[in-house]
């Protein structure tokens, strides 16, 4: 709480990590960059000497003017328990010297989404996706939620976005997104019939919708809650497309599967990761802002180790679901059963 702040009241962060060969580090370090994207000057970088090891873990913090600390491991190797504060002012300057020695080594790690024209902020991740899926190699996809590939084409084709979906879009905005949209489907078509694609969902998501009709915030193409004849429509196209498509395949994993206990990965609402055939990795979350409201997050990466964790970590997820939960035909049976139960549940409101 305090580092974001620190964001929020306008001071600038410049953050320089090490990337290693633990899956589960490197998805978490990730992930909790999405906090302090959308707060202030945040500006992660990492060392472009590949996977690497540290005899023992150590860190540097330097506040220009202020003070600086040297954290070492002390105790136990894996983590920095100790240190050393300094405040006389030339001792600072020279930890900040270094500090830019080793910036030199660095380059940016997450470059946000590219811009089209001004005014684009909300359509700008949307195009970001669809030019890293424009790409062979397929997409290995974790979502609070059913994909985008999954949506019948007709929602798509709605003229006007929806008014209390929460973000401020202007009618140019909607139009770019919804062609971009469409445009990623038609992508998806394009290369599954060569390339696998693999989608994630945790069993809470899947039930919830089917429950309550409440699709993730992500989804900015209609309300966030959708009626059973809507939800219906949806599971029935879902169907539809695993049919029409071997190398498409969905997993449904029990929450409790998700990480390791005290880890942060995939423990937010809402949160989004795709890894792409040319190595992209898109994250995307929704955090407070200064003022408690909800706004989106949005990381964009292309460093290859990182692709690779995150390749890595999907993996680790599927191997942990149950056959009956990411096997075709079982998939496609537990969604016909939800079809029918929606399709009985409709017949008793009509009655």
């Amino acid at each position: 709480m305090a580092f974001q702040s620190l964001l929020q009241r306008g001071w600038q962060v410049r953050y320089l990590c090490l990337l290693d060969r633990n899956v589960y580090r490197t998805v978490n370090l990730v992930q909790n960059m999405l906090e302090y994207t959308s707060m202030g000057v945040y500006l992660p970088r990492y060392f472009t000497t590949g996977y690497a090891t540290l005899p023992a873990a150590t860190d540097l913090l330097v506040i220009p003017g202020v003070g600086g600390a040297w954290l070492y491991a002390a105790h136990a190797a894996d983590r920095a328990d100790a240190g050393i504060i300094v405040r006389n002012q030339q001792q600072v300057r020279a930890m900040m010297e270094h500090a830019a020695q080793l910036e030199r080594q660095t380059l940016p790690l997450a470059t946000p989404p590219a811009r089209h024209g001004t005014g684009h902020a909300t359509a700008n991740p949307v195009i970001a996706i669809r030019e890293a899926e424009d790409n062979s190699g397929g997409r290995l996809l974790f979502k609070y939620g059913l994909s985008l590939f999954t949506q019948p084409k007709a929602w798509f084709t709605e003229a006007a976005a929806p008014q209390a979906s929460g973000l401020a879009m202007t009618a140019e905005q909607w139009e770019i997104s919804r062609q971009n949209q469409s445009q990623r489907v038609a992508a998806f078509e394009r290369y599954v019939q060569h390339d696998e694609y693999r989608d994630i969902c945790p069993l809470s998501a899947l039930e919830s919708l089917i429950r309550d009709g409440v699709y993730p915030r992500d989804d900015i193409f209609f309300e966030r809650t959708q009626g059973p004849r809507r939800c219906l429509e949806h599971l029935r196209n879902t169907v539809a497309v695993l049919q029409e498509n071997p190398l498409y395949s969905i997993g449904f994993i029990d929450d409790r599967r998700l990480a390791p206990p005290g880890s942060a990965a995939n423990r937010r609402l809402d949160s989004m990761w795709q890894v792409t055939g040319d190595g992209s990795v898109f994250l995307a979350t929704w955090v407070p802002d200064a003022a408690g409201r909800l706004v989106s997050a949005n990381l964009h990466i292309t460093e290859h180790n990182v692709a690779q964790g995150f390749r890595e970590y999907f993996e680790q997820l599927w191997n942990k679901i149950p056959p009956a939960d990411h096997e075709r035909d079982a998939v496609i049976r537990r969604l016909n059963h939800e079809i029918k139960e929606l399709e009985r549940r409709i017949a008793r409101a009509k009655a």
